[in-house]
């Protein structure tokens, strides 16, 4: 076994936990934005709530999840093998 012993993981057919909790903690922030965005705006209706905040925001919640997120082409790659039964991957 040659490498970093840390980056070395057992396949369990699931999500690696450096792949979930990143994914977790990205959705769950973008869910609390939303929710206390539609309380603002419900809170104070002549007022309103800025829409583009909010898009912004979201925005800014899909780079942090493309930041904090492995790469996908190495799983893509395993999921093309594995689809096709090929021997050469």
């Amino acid at each position: 076994m040659t490498g970093h012993p840390a980056h070395h993981h057992q396949e369990t057919g699931g999500l690696p936990l450096e792949v979930l909790l990143p994914a977790v903690f990205v959705v769950l922030l973008a869910d609390g934005y939303v929710l206390l965005a539609g309380r603002a705006r419900r809170r104070n209706p002549q007022a309103g709530w800025n829409w583009w905040r909010t898009g912004w925001f979201l925005a800014g919640c899909t780079l942090l999840a493309a930041l904090l997120l492995p790469p996908i082409a190495p799983w893509a790659r395993t999921a093309t093998c594995a689809a096709t039964c090929s021997s050469t991957c």
